[in-house]
């Protein structure tokens, strides 16, 4: 049997990576001039943080964020394509 609680949580936690990434998508050419070949950490449709090494930028955010947010954000690598 589902439990409706679990499944209200589990469609919001979707919709809102989602959203963060179809953020990170329509803003994908702004966000180049800025963080141009770093990882960027995006959650509620803004930039957390950036570094060039992602496990530099995944330790902060998990230290600023603690890990069952950082589960729900999204991480990409800004690349200018050659």
């Amino acid at each position: 049997m589902s439990d409706p609680i679990k499944d209200k949580q589990a469609s919001e936690t979707l919709e809102r990576f989602q959203a963060n990434y179809t953020w990170l998508h329509e803003h994908y050419n702004e966000l180049k001039s800025t963080y141009n070949n770093q990882w960027v950490a995006i959650d509620y449709n803004k930039v957390l943080d950036s570094d060039f090494e992602f496990h530099t930028l995944l330790d902060r955010i998990m230290s600023s964020y603690g890990a069952k947010r950082t589960s729900l954000m999204v991480f990409e690598r800004i690349q200018t394509l050659k």
